[in-house]
């Protein structure tokens, strides 16, 4: 019965923490990329997102350069404004991403470091649109 209190206890701390995440090599393998976002997931309007890279040893990429653009495939256009990313240490990058309207939309990453560039994109096809 305590341990049971104690869990539940836990998990309303911790869950509302929580965030979703999808994780992929990059086109050429170069690097791998884990993207973190909301746990309500990707929508309409403003979305905090945290890259991490790492490269083909697992060792987080430092100094890289990273932009992130949001695109929408079907109505062929991107976002509101360029998200501006911004590293904060150990393989990790933030970016705000503003998102218009809701539908499919493609997050493709370009990164380079050293000379090496690389690109993956991440695929949201039922972005949630504002009610």
């Amino acid at each position: 019965m305590r341990t049971t209190f104690i869990f539940f206890c836990l998990a309303l701390v911790l869950i509302p923490g929580c965030s979703k995440s999808k994780s992929k090599a990059t086109a050429e393998g170069i690097f791998h990329v884990k993207m973190s976002y909301g746990r309500e997931g990707i929508k309409e309007g403003r979305n905090e997102i945290t890259v991490m890279i790492t490269d083909k040893n697992s060792k987080p990429v430092e100094g890289a350069e990273v932009e992130i653009n949001p695109w929408m495939p079907k109505h062929e256009h991107g976002a509101m404004w360029t998200p501006q990313v911004t590293e904060t240490g150990g393989g990790v990058y933030k970016s705000v991403v503003p998102l218009g309207m809701g539908g499919h939309w493609e997050f493709k990453i370009h990164i380079s470091k050293d000379g090496a560039e690389d690109r993956v994109v991440f695929d949201f096809p039922d972005v949630p649109g504002k009610k």
